[in-house]
């Protein structure tokens, strides 16, 4: 970081008691500058975080939907497992595994898809 860009954010800091929004929006316009020669004035970088915490949200998302999608899964091969070692039915199999009463219906219909 420059000696510019650092008395800046020192500026921006005593000028803050939070100081973390105005820290985290000044060190936002100091990156696009310093990287890309891109200089942003206030609104600019605060749209600027407003759309990189949108995205952020976006991929938290469709990364929780992929671990339950995963979860689901597993769970789904794990009955089958199961049921085909022991020869159990599929509710002592659901039982076994803890899956919750409101999950067992997707698995049965799952399950039979497969069938």
């Amino acid at each position: 970081m420059s000696d510019k860009s650092t008395r800046q954010l020192q500026k921006y800091l005593e000028l803050s008691d939070t100081g973390k929004d105005i820290v985290d929006i000044t060190l936002d316009a100091v990156y696009m500058e310093e990287e890309y020669g891109i200089h942003l004035t206030e609104d600019e970088t605060k749209e600027l975080k407003k759309m990189c915490n949108l995205s952020e949200g976006v991929y938290n998302s469709g990364f929780d939907d992929g671990v339950n999608v995963g979860t689901r899964n597993k769970a789904k091969e794990d009955l089958q497992n199961l049921i085909e070692s022991t020869g159990w039915s599929l509710e002592k199999a659901m039982q076994a595994l803890r899956i919750p009463l409101e999950e067992r219906d997707h698995y049965e219909k799952a399950l039979k898809k497969q069938h």
